[in-house]
């Protein structure tokens, strides 16, 4: 028994039992957790935990390696890169040493529905057959299935969530709460449009649950564009090649759905002095950096407004209230430094955009459905 104990210290388990139970005989409802965990685990790398190969690549050990390298190559090019990032975060919570650190079953099985939901987006959002690129913004592939998660749950009979304890988990409080969402975009971007224009329908669906703020964060598509802009269509067919025209077409449906109208009339360019603009209006409200991110990006992408043209965005500033613009933008060093640091700062890790961050943990990326962001609000507050 000895030996056993040590063995679990190092590594952290035994098979299906957590180490509070060998240690200490405890058993607990996070101690289920733990136990769904290693059979997600096996899921992942489709084999069993005790094989020689597989054993100690688990629990701390695998948080320290890059976890793609245990995902079983046969449905690794089957799952959506998100709904992967949700299943393989799940998995590593569940398997948490300390039990405090481990979720419970209800919020496994919330999280586990907004995998399932990316996943769904993602054949929806399929072009082609493989990876195309539009913006930095990566049109996930079609895939031929996903996780069911009543057979995920039926795989350990023993786990067995409480219909009164998730119910719980799900309804919450009466009080009101906070939803804080960071988003990264640029303002020549159409998914970003996309996905802020669902997101608003998500935040309007339910602000009788929650209190949001949101905060707008710069990312540059083409930090090297030049301030004078060059004409929208031209740049993307030298950009896209062949592919240009049935990009546009694809994005004149996806504005479509939205109620817009999508253009590529107008000239694009160098998006630093929007940025700049768009932090000037956070420091006189989010409501209000919020709104002019909305104008911005109509004028943008629907009227052939110019982004880098200072008339254009002072009358956007001065439809939502923002005062002193002028005198700021004419100033090149207005706010230029505190943008910089926000590109490294929230932009720097990562690939492409929308990105959000909800409540400094749960991550979203690409022109999300309302229903997603719905699903992750209740995640983010569980």
């Amino acid at each position: 028994m000895f030996l056993v104990r040590e063995v679990i210290k190092e590594v952290g388990f035994l098979h299906y039992s957590p180490v509070e139970t060998f240690m200490e005989g405890t058993v607990t409802d996070r101690s289920d957790v733990y136990a769904f965990g290693m059979v997600l685990l096996e899921v992942v790398g489709a084999r069993r935990i005790l094989e020689s190969d597989y054993f100690g690549v688990t629990g701390e050990a695998l948080e320290k390696k890059c976890v793609e390298e245990n995902i079983d190559p046969k449905i690794k090019g089957k799952i959506a890169p998100e709904c992967w990032k949700v299943f393989i975060d799940i998995t590593l919570r569940c398997i948490k040493k300390e039990p405090d650190e481990r979720p419970t079953m209800g919020e496994v099985e919330v999280e586990l529905e907004l995998a399932l939901l990316l996943q769904e987006q993602a054949d929806v959002t399929n072009i082609n057959s493989d990876y195309t690129l539009l913006s930095k913004t990566i049109i996930i592939p079609k895939s031929d299935g996903g996780f069911d998660v009543a057979k995920l749950l039926n795989l350990v009979p023993f786990i067995s969530v409480s219909s009164s304890r998730y119910s719980r988990i799900m309804s919450g409080t009466s009080e009101k709460k906070l939803v804080r969402i960071d988003v990264s975009s640029d303002t020549v971007c159409p998914w970003c449009f996309v996905g802020k224009k669902n997101l608003d329908k998500a935040i309007a669906a339910s602000n009788d649950k929650y209190n949001f703020e949101i905060i707008w964060h710069p990312f540059q598509l083409n930090p090297d564009a030049p301030k004078e802009g060059i004409d929208k269509r031209e740049y993307y067919r030298r950009k896209f090649g062949s592919q240009s025209e049935q990009m546009e077409a694809r994005m004149s449906e996806v504005f479509k759905n939205v109620g817009l109208q999508y253009s590529l009339s107008g000239l694009t360019g160098n998006t630093m002095d929007s940025h700049r603009l768009i932090y000037f209006a956070r420091q006189q409200g989010l409501d209000k950096q919020h709104d002019l991110v909305e104008e911005l990006n109509i004028g943008y992408f629907t009227q052939g407004k110019y982004i880098g043209d200072h008339k254009f965005l002072l009358e956007s500033a001065a439809k939502v209230g923002i005062e002193g613009a002028e005198e700021f933008l004419k100033n090149p060093n207005s706010g230029l430094r505190e943008v910089e640091e926000e590109l490294k700062t929230y932009s720097g890790n990562i690939t492409g955009v929308p990105y959000y961050v909800i409540n400094g943990n749960h991550k979203l990326s690409g022109g999300q459905p309302p229903e997603v962001f719905l699903r992750a609000f209740q995640v983010a507050t569980t």
